[in-house]
Parts: C-alpha cells; sequence; structure tokens
C-alpha cells in the first residue's frame, strides 16, 4: 500500500521537528543555561563569570565532551547513548566529576547557594546514573525541568515557556522513539525533584 504524498510529507515535517527540538533542548543547553542562570541570581560581574565558567567545566562541559570522544571512539553518528548498559558508568563519571566542581568552587569561596546547587546538579547526574541500571530515563526531560526549576527561582515568569518546551520536548523524545512515556516522565521527575530539594535545603541554610 502507497502512502499518500501529504502524510510522507507530513512524516518528514514531524521528523525534523522532532530532530530540531532534541537539538535546542539537549541537556548540554539546557543544564547550562540553568547553571548561568543561578549562577548570576547569587553573583555578578567577574565573580559570576568565575564561577560560571567552573561550573561549566565540571558541569555540561565534561559530559558533552565525553559523549563526543564516546562516539567518535565507537565510531557513531549520534552522541546521544542509546543502549541502557552504557549509561550508569556514563552518568557516574558526570557526577563524580561534577563533585570535584563542587570542592574547586567551595575552594575558591563560591557562595552557598552556588555550593548547594552544585551538589544539587551532581545529585541529579547520580540519581539518573543509578535508576538507569534499571530503567532508562529521559536525560533530555530531567535537564529540562531543572532549567523549569531555576526559573522558577529566578524568573518565574517564564516557567510557562519552559514546561511549554517540556511538553514538545516530550512529545519529540516520544516521536524519535528515544524514550518511552515513563522514561520521560522519570526524568521530568529526577529533574524537578532535584531543583526542589536544593531549594528547601537554600531556605534551610540561608
Amino acid at each position: 500500500m502507497e502512502i499518500p504524498v501529504k502524510d510522507e510529507e507530513r512524516g518528514v515535517i514531524a521528523a525534523r521537528l522532532a530532530l530540531a527540538l532534541s537539538a535546542a533542548m539537549t541537556p548540554a543547553l539546557t543544564a547550562t543555561a540553568a547553571l548561568a542562570l543561578i549562577t548570576w541570581r547569587f553573583e555578578s560581574g567577574w565573580r559570576a563569570a568565575g564561577f560560571f565558567a567552573l561550573t561549566l567545566l565540571f558541569g555540561s562541559a565534561f559530559g558533552t565532551v565525553l559523549a563526543v570522544v564516546r562516539a567518535r571512539w565507537k565510531g557513531l553518528a549520534d552522541v546521544h547513548i542509546a543502549e541502557r548498559r552504557d549509561r550508569p558508568a556514563f552518568f557516574a563519571a558526570c557526577a563524580g566529576v561534577a563533585a570535584v566542581g563542587w570542592a574547586v568552587l567551595a575552594l575558591v569561596g563560591a557562595p552557598l547557594p552556588l555550593l548547594v546547587l552544585m551538589a544539587a546538579y551532581g545529585a541529579c547526574l547520580g540519581a539518573i546514573a543509578l535508576t538507569t541500571l534499571v530503567t532508562k530515563p529521559s536525560v533530555h526531560c530531567a535537564a529540562m525541568a531543572a532549567l523549569a526549576g531555576a526559573l522558577l527561582i529566578v524568573r518565574p515568569v517564564f516557567v510557562p515557556v519552559a514546561v511549554a518546551g517540556l511538553a514538545a520536548l516530550t512529545w519529540a523524545r516520544l516521536y524519535r522513539r528515544r524514550h518511552t512515556l515513563w522514561e520521560c516522565l522519570l526524568g521530568t521527575a529526577i529533574g524537578a525533584a532535584t531543583v526542589a530539594a536544593a531549594y528547601l535545603a537554600l531556605k534551610l541554610l540561608t
């Protein structure tokens, strides 16, 4: 049975849109945006730039470089880690580097809120590494949910935009068959819970 031309064109458009959404809201970008928002909320000037550089180095930049190196080493065209068995060690390594980043920030006198939120970042990666032992939570959705949480702390007016983006991202991950709905919801829950825990910790410590 032949596929009608219009249906085929719609399928191509949907596929391109799903790819574009996944690329635009990749964890490397959304996690970096969340770190930037939080850093400039609690610091300013050169100190903010320096602290952001450190959070970036030990945060999303490390995971991105590791994913690219892994893809090149294995001859893969996509940096996405599709196989569940490959994920625990990858995210455990990212969590370990985030812990080192936390220690460096503490040594250079970063303010308490940045330390709490860097710890939350590492905890989120650790939670993903652990849950990946039994399932495959969407890291895209976790990072986007964390960005929504960061906006809730810093710029609440933009939270609806982030939530709409999260909904679109969930559709994209489902359409591309990267994850099931359960995996997207679990990733969202991990990201949201991490930011909520960090926010409560800040309230208790300050």
